[in-house]
């Protein structure tokens, strides 16, 4: 009995030696953390709380079976856009639901290079059907959604969706942004001089590395370059001329659960919004033990930070992304993600941050079917909430 006390002592004060090392490691690291938070200048921000102002029926999301409410709160922001010269809106997602986020048509065509283009599509289309029933409106602008949308606000205001691959890693944000740059300049003669753009998740990054890109033509020029070299179809010409469009327009962003990654460049025609899911009176993120109930808002858009991208599985397009790197921040990055992500940063130094508590926290276990705080934004419940916000900041 002696024995095994000594040894029950022995290993407690060696658990004990262990704790205190790990928790004097981890006061220091978040010390560096809390020092280089208060060094940076605390960016514009409120804090909101959801309520639902009118009921909207998301299990059938048409105009006809809304509540009366519903449609005259949603009529009143559609002639509100209208009147204030609004031409478009346009919805874009983020990553992992679009239209081939793991680059499986790229795979199936060079791994079957006989395979004919319709089977091809064909099996894309299957994939799609199935991700997008399985999604619902947690996360994706679906065409049901933008539907409602549209038909709510009177049509007053000409709205569109706007699909990319949703690959995690800067080439296919790249290409994304601009695809998303050749659609809006073939829009400039739409009723209306400014554009509204709503992106969620990293749908937001495309707005990002779009004023970038208007901001400065030269870097366009090499970013194009490496898309090009990646398999991109466009050319420089082109993008400049689109770009020069942009450039005299008014551009209205609204980023949903973006988190913080690449720069902004507005220039005086631009504005953005970020909104945020987020609880607490503290301005940072969530801390771990908070995620099965999704205790402190959305935990991807804390997350989704410089080293958090995937690898892509095309090759040439790992490459580029290594070199798109110098332009726009470490991609695919373990170390540098670790320690970032002590930082728990929710708010964009540029723009306003507006974090609302959504209303999604559970006592139980609901991380799944809240995809970790981060499908809040796309909910047809949450439609109007958002809306009014974007009505009452911008317009």
């Amino acid at each position: 009995m002696p024995h095994i006390f000594l040894i029950g002592m022995i290993v407690t004060v060696l658990v004990a030696l262990v704790g205190a090392v790990l928790f004097f490691r981890w006061r220091l690291s978040r010390r560096d953390d809390e020092k280089l938070l208060l060094e940076e200048k605390i960016p514009s921000y409120e804090l909101r709380e959801y309520e639902e102002a009118a009921h909207c029926n998301d299990s059938k999301p048409i105009w006809e079976a809304q509540d009366p409410e519903w449609q005259k709160q949603m009529q009143l922001i559609g002639q509100r856009l209208y009147d204030q010269g609004v031409g478009v809106v346009f919805f874009i997602h983020g990553t992992f639901v679009g239209a081939d986020p793991f680059d499986i048509s790229r795979l199936l065509e060079r791994g079957l290079p006989h395979m004919s283009k319709r089977i091809l599509k064909k099996i894309i289309d299957i994939y799609n059907r199935k991700k997008d029933s399985f999604i619902g409106d947690k996360g994706i602008f679906s065409d049901e959604y933008v539907a409602l949308f549209e038909a709510g606000i009177g049509k007053k205001v000409a709205c569109h969706r706007f699909t990319w691959s949703s690959g995690n890693h800067h080439y296919a944000r790249l290409t994304a942004t601009l695809g998303l740059i050749d659609q809006l300049s073939s829009l400039e003669q739409s009723n209306g001089s400014t554009f509204l753009l709503i992106g969620h998740s990293h749908g937001g990054q495309l707005f990002a590395l779009m004023t970038q890109m208007i901001d400065d033509f030269s870097l366009a020029k090499e970013l194009v370059l490496l898309a090009v070299k990646g398999g991109f179809n466009t050319d420089e010409k082109s993008v400049i001329k689109n770009l020069r469009i942009l450039k005299g327009l008014s551009l209205d962003f609204v980023t949903l659960g973006t988190p913080r990654r690449y720069r902004w460049k507005l220039s005086p025609k631009q504005r953005v919004l970020h909104m945020i899911n987020h609880r607490g009176k503290s301005i940072q993120g969530g801390i771990y033990g908070g995620i099965l109930g999704t205790r402190d808002g959305d935990y991807v858009q804390q997350w989704g930070i410089e080293g958090s991208d995937s690898l892509s599985p095309i090759i040439r397009h790992a490459q580029i992304n290594n070199e798109l790197n110098d332009y726009l921040g470490i991609g695919f990055g373990i170390n540098h993600w670790s320690s970032r992500i002590r930082m728990k940063q929710r708010l964009h130094p540029v723009g306003h941050n507006l974090l609302v508590d959504y209303k999604d926290k559970s006592r139980g276990i609901n991380f799944f079917g809240t995809m970790f705080g981060h499908g809040i934004y796309t909910r047809y419940q949450t439609m109007l909430f958002n809306m009014k916000e974007i009505i009452h900041y911008f317009y």
